[in-house]
Order: C-alpha cells, then structure tokens, then sequence
C-alpha cells in the first residue's frame, strides 16, 4: 500500500460490490488517483486514473488467514500511457 499511495497520494478505493459469506469476504472496488510518484517502471504523469481491483479474504477466529488481491495492471498500464508494452499481448489484437 506504501508503493501505491506513493504512486497515487490522492487514491481513493470506492466499494462497489462486498459479499460476505460465512468466513469468505469477496469485494469489488475501483481505485482512483492522479499519478504523480513513480510506479509500474513509469515516472509521474499526473494522469488521473480509474482502475478495477478485487480482494477476497478468508477468515477464521477474526483473523484474515488468506487474502488475494487483483489490480487492474492492463487497464492502469493503458491510462498511463503503457498501452500493451511488456504485456505479452499480441500486437494484432485491440
């Protein structure tokens, strides 16, 4: 979180989704910020940025035991000028 608020110190995570059942928490969020540290080998671009993210926890005795989080690298990657650099995604496609 220290990289991402470095890279991003306006961001701001919006809930969109939160499913909780029994001992599982699965959450769908959309990041915003503008760019003004370095980040994904990119220096500050000041491009504001919206980025989908989601997070899953699991849970036992009130304590996270797992936890899986996924960002958006393609589409935070595209609004930052990146496009499909070092991807791995074929040139071909759109």
């Amino acid at each position: 979180m220290t990289r991402w608020l470095a890279a991003f110190p306006d961001l701001h995570l919006v809930i969109e989704d939160l499913v909780v059942d029994g001992d599982h928490l699965i959450a769908r969020l959309v990041a915003t910020g503008t760019h003004e540290g370095p980040s994904t080998h990119v220096g500050p671009t000041g491009q504001r940025v919206m980025v989908p993210v989601f997070d899953a926890w699991s849970v036992v005795n009130g304590k996270c035991v797992e936890r899986w989080l996924q960002v958006d690298g393609f589409v935070l990657r595209r609004q930052l000028g990146r496009g499909r650099q070092g991807i791995g995604v074929s040139r071909g496609l759109r």
